[in-house]
């Protein structure tokens, strides 16, 4: 018994150092791949009591955009910008798949500069986009963050994501982030996956999305965090613009059309019914939210409906997430319905 003891003993040490041995050369061989960037700096995002996550501000390599809540990188800060806004959204407002200097943020401002004929240094547009952010984290970055910043106009797409991990338990959140209500297995995946390379590598311990999850449930949620991110806005003095992303299936009428983008974009249908009706639904409570409160709400599918759909399909990176092309299609429609806020003789001030 001893023997067998001694045995069972034996293995399990010597098989936590092998793992470990694993672990090192794999930490060793990333950091050497990733030019000196460590494996927990390589996260994006890292867990927040309030948000259930957020982006790491010191993730590596770091983003060169003007991301909110970060010190400005790459370029030269603002002295005095007269004109500052914060766009606050999902993956698709962070840039999914896009480099920091062709998201819709980011070329929004450009297209201002040129539009408005203003000098570069005197508008700012500040990346607040998150993957996977709800509507109700979006309401508390606008309480937590956004009101400290004083931005002139703060432009809100809440079409996707739902109410947000915060709020639904079902909805998306990072495999490295547990989120509210997540039970012990899920938990231990998380710790596992936030500090073992090993593990964060490894299929085991994904998240998949097997299912999207229906709006409809938390449909109340979704409209009274609008309602009150608009009542902060008028309260604040701060205007707010409502975006309505976006998809694929919105910019075309026809079967034919339907038919040619699905060939297009192949394998594009995963969750389509339950994606159609969500957005569909959170279009419909933008426009009341937005009438309600007199919310200017811009329909960022309306600038591509001019276009054929060969070359709208060009413009998606998938059903929702847009292309470096996309993303400048829409942040010029976006600078052209924006711009009329601004005064000609003051571009301090809105409305004037």
């Amino acid at each position: 018994m001893k023997r067998w003891g001694a045995r069972v003993t034996l293995t399990l040490v010597a098989g936590f150092g092998t793992l470990l041995i694993l672990e090192g050369s794999a930490r060793a061989y990333f950091r050497w791949h990733h030019d000196g960037c460590g494996f927990r700096s390589s996260l994006l995002y890292v867990a927040d009591p309030v948000l259930d996550y957020r982006i790491n501000l010191s993730h590596c390599p770091p983003k060169t955009g003007r991301i909110l809540g970060a010190p400005l990188q790459g370029d030269h800060p603002l002295d005095e910008p007269r004109v500052q806004i914060v766009a606050l959204g999902g993956s698709m407002t962070w840039g999914h798949s896009n480099t920091d200097r062709s998201t819709w943020p980011a070329q929004l401002e450009r297209w201002l500069v040129v539009r408005e004929a203003l000098a570069p240094r005197t508008v700012e547009v500040i990346n607040g986009g998150v993957p996977g952010y709800g509507s109700r984290q979006i309401r508390l970055r606008f309480e937590r963050e956004v009101v400290n910043v004083k931005p002139t106009l703060v432009i809100v797409d809440a079409t996707w994501n739902g109410v947000g991990s915060v709020a639904d338990p079902r909805a998306w959140a990072p495999e490295n982030i547990a989120g509210h209500g997540a039970r012990v297995g899920r938990r231990l995946a998380t710790w596992l996956t936030t500090h073992s390379l090993l593990a964060a590598k490894s299929r085991w311990f994904k998240n998949p999305r097997e299912t999207l999850p229906a709006l409809a449930p938390v449909a109340d949620i979704f409209r009274e965090d609008l309602r009150v991110l608009a009542r902060q806005a008028q309260a604040e003095q701060i205007q707010l613009v409502l975006l309505q992303a976006p998809a694929i299936w919105t910019l075309h009428g026809t079967a034919e059309e339907s038919q040619l983008i699905e060939q297009l974009l192949p394998g594009q249908q995963c969750w389509e019914q339950q994606a159609r009706a969500n957005q569909a639904l959170a279009r419909q409570m933008i426009r009341e939210v937005g009438q309600e409160f007199g919310v200017p709400i811009i329909d960022g599918a309306q600038a591509f409906e001019p276009l054929l759909p060969v070359e709208r399909s060009t413009l998606f990176s998938d059903y929702m997430h847009l292309s470096d092309a996309g993303n400048a299609l829409l942040a010029s429609y976006i600078a052209a319905q924006v711009a009329p806020l601004f005064s000609r003789r003051d571009h301090g001030r809105l409305g004037a």
